[in-house]
């Protein structure tokens, strides 16, 4: 078979091949792939048949990036930060649901030995285990039941020390009316004994964005 026309047999091939795909996942006759279409359908394979060439191309670039120290980026340094983030969400996790549970010895537990909390009460800067657990209960007394919810997570990694930046959605129920703001956490963190907690956290208030009373 002359070259040209082995080269014409393989782009059919190749057209069937797409159409079968297309009624894979569609669940219907694809009636918008035709011969008159054959230019695109090298970047079809690549696509959507997933070459060798691709592929190994692909691989190559996911692990030439630069990690944020400038070294070149491995599997185990990617699986390793993974576990990281997820860890500090975790600790994100344990604030919020010891503080709503007025647990003061596990929220300061969540911070390091000299751990500082920038507050939105006026004046309070509880630092260190005593004080961050005794700061739980003022929160009870001036806010009432509370309840804390992190979105948004950024963090950035330095070595053994991290920056995250996260949304608080805090709601607050107190005298039969609950109100809901928006605030912004700035963490700064670092891993004791290997784990991750906060050396400081600062807490911004946005907006309040519900106020309701409780039916009687």
């Amino acid at each position: 078979m002359h070259y040209r026309d082995r080269h014409q047999a393989v782009r059919i091939r190749d057209a069937a091949r797409v159409r079968s795909m297309a009624d894979a996942h569609f669940g219907c006759r694809s009636t918008v792939i035709s011969l008159q279409a054959q230019s695109f359908f090298p970047l079809l394979q690549d696509h959507a048949l997933g070459t060798r060439n691709s592929t190994e191309e692909a691989t190559r670039n996911d692990f030439s990036q630069e990690s944020p120290k400038g070294e070149p980026m491995t599997e185990t340094f990617d699986k390793a930060r993974l576990a990281d983030i997820l860890e500090i969400k975790a600790l994100n996790a344990k604030y919020n649901y010891a503080v709503d549970d007025a647990d003061g010895e596990k929220w300061a537990s969540c911070f390091t030995k000299t751990g500082v909390f920038n507050a939105l009460i006026e004046g309070q800067r509880p630092c260190g285990p005593q004080e961050l657990a005794a700061f739980v209960g003022l929160c009870n007394e001036t806010f009432g039941m509370m309840h804390h919810l992190t979105t948004n997570e950024i963090i950035s990694f330095d070595g053994a020390t991290a920056r995250q930046k996260v949304y608080l959605q805090f709601f607050a129920v107190k005298d039969g009316k609950t109100e809901g703001s928006i605030c912004v956490y700035q963490d700064w963190l670092e891993q004791v004994d290997g784990a991750w907690k906060y050396s400081r956290r600062d807490v911004e208030y946005k907006v309040k964005f519900t106020e309701f009373a409780q039916p009687t």
